[in-house]
């Protein structure tokens, strides 16, 4: 997948709401978004997102010098859902349907990305997904091939989300669940570390893609995850 035009208003706007945040200094704040328009300017578009990402995520680090920018708001994302775990595995025991509750739930909390181009009310958003009929919804053949899986390898996304994916893991019964981490902090990713402070890492293998890219990239990825 090539980068679009419209990846590059979406990768300023994600540094813009980060420095809203106070995480970056003020005195540094235009110097930065100097830089960082100077590097996209330079870039090439025939690289995936993903690769772009981990270019301008580097370039933050560096000139902040901090390895995890996004850290409290990580950790305050990882919280919040985690105070919402139990009524949501409530809601998901107590279903008509547990598995399409969860599933719905997962596909849901895939609005929890600071990384996006929008602002979101995150419950708002959970709601309409749930009442919602999905636009593409391949969840009965997904279903059928889970109930016959003997190995998942499902890939995490954000934090906060996580919680989301923990709850559909747990109301699946395939016997080896392998879920799949960033080796180091980008943007607001799921690594090692939000694994174990959701609980993940005590109903799947948690390994990492061997990589820091905001996504999967096969050709930087380690041999473990290939």
């Amino acid at each position: 997948m090539k980068t679009q035009h419209e990846c590059i208003p979406c990768i300023i706007n994600s540094y813009l709401r980060l420095a809203e945040t106070k995480f970056i200094p003020e005195p540094q704040q235009e110097v930065i978004l100097r830089r960082l328009l100077a590097d996209l300017a330079g870039m090439d578009f025939a690289l995936s997102p993903p690769v772009m990402g981990r270019r301008i995520q580097e370039l933050l680090r560096e000139s902040l010098q901090d390895p995890d920018p996004y850290r409290q708001i990580k950790h305050d994302y990882n919280h919040m859902m985690l105070d919402l775990y139990p009524s949501l595995k409530e809601k998901v025991e107590d279903s008509e349907d547990p598995f399409d509750t969860a599933i719905r739930l997962a596909v849901a909390g895939n609005v929890i990305d600071f990384g996006a181009k929008y602002h979101y009310n995150l419950m708002e958003r959970l709601g309409k997904i749930m009442e919602h009929q999905l636009a593409v919804d391949d969840s009965k053949e997904l279903r059928h091939d889970l109930e016959e899986a003997k190995t998942l390898l499902y890939i995490g996304d954000n934090c906060g989300e996580i919680v989301l994916d923990k709850l559909f893991l747990e109301s699946i019964k395939v016997p080896h669940k392998i879920f799949v981490v960033r080796k180091s902090p980008v943007i607001n990713d799921v690594i090692r570390e939000d694994a174990e402070m959701t609980g993940m890492d005590q109903i799947a293998q948690v390994i990492t893609t061997g990589d820091n890219s905001p996504g999967a990239v096969w050709e930087s990825a380690s041999d473990t995850f290939k």
